[in-house]
């Protein structure tokens, strides 16, 4: 039986007006969470700059149309806690998948990492990548990948004690940045439009990943995947290039509904949730 499956973090690339729009927003950056707007740099991968959104075990991670993406384009960041674990999907899965990538994400170390040594990079965490699905007809892509932690990163991030060794946790990861005051608690469920080729093998990869645990939505055929604190619905219907849509759990209740725009981004919050989506103009 394979491990439990997490959702550790989401991106999705935008268009500028969207991307300032939520970067100029105090409410967005510092009220609903904190959201830090961050440069980085890791091996073979260049430099780049995003929205990071905090939550307590998840994140999303917002970028503007750059070199290598185009609006449209999703990552999905799946992820275990428990030490091990990943080694134990890549034998899992190696024989199904015989172009999965096993690898290491190297990052360099900035002026925004904490550092009581002299290195300059240092291995954030290992990983599984599936090849990019791209459509035929759009040319958009999704990245599926798997990922855990390794200890040198919170070796350089905090410097957590020993103790901590075998803990590579999302809570422990974002715990630096995530602010428990602020609204956003975590990120619960996906739901994202794509190209019929784009969700067939998708699909087949969630349910391998999931042990088969696949679902229909009510009322509909999109396909919808349970893991261990997400889900995620593939649709199929929408026409639109962008059309991204994240469910997330508020830190507590909110007594009335509230809408913030942010150009073709809207963020409602009703009640204990929040809805943050994504379209095309």
């Amino acid at each position: 039986m394979l491990p439990k499956l997490y959702l550790n973090h989401v991106f999705v690339v935008v268009g500028s007006e969207i991307f300032n729009a939520l970067k100029n927003s105090s409410y967005f950056m510092n009220t609903f969470a904190n959201v830090e707007f961050k440069r980085n740099s890791a091996k073979g991968l260049g430099e780049w700059e995003a929205l990071y959104v905090r939550g307590k075990n998840t994140y999303i991670e917002i970028f503007e149309e750059f070199r290598g993406h185009k609006v449209g384009d999703y990552g999905f960041g799946f992820g275990t806690e428990s030490k091990g674990d990943l080694d134990k999907f890549y034998l899992a899965l190696k024989s199904s998948y015989p172009k999965i990538t096993k690898g290491e994400f190297i990052q360099s170390i900035t002026e925004q990492t904490t550092v009581k040594n002299t290195k300059t990079e240092f291995k954030c965490f290992d990983y599984l990548l599936f090849s990019n699905i791209c459509s035929d007809n759009s040319g958009r892509c999704i990245s599926p990948w798997l990922m855990e932690y390794t200890e040198e990163t919170f070796e350089i991030r905090d410097s957590i004690g020993q103790y901590e060794k075998d803990n590579v946790s999302r809570a422990r990861y974002n715990s630096k940045n995530w602010n428990p005051h602020a609204q956003l608690l975590d990120v619960t469920s996906l739901a994202v439009a794509l190209e019929p080729e784009i969700i067939d093998i998708f699909a087949n990869i969630m349910q391998t990943l999931l042990g088969g645990n696949s679902k229909r939505s009510k009322g509909s055929d999109d396909p919808l995947f349970v893991g261990a604190d997400f889900k995620l619905e593939l649709r199929s219907k929408s026409p639109q290039l962008l059309n991204f849509t994240i469910e997330m759990a508020l830190t507590k209740p909110i007594t009335a509904e509230e809408t913030h725009i942010f150009d073709n981004a809207k963020l409602t919050l009703k009640e204990n949730r929040a809805i943050l989506s994504f379209v095309k103009k």
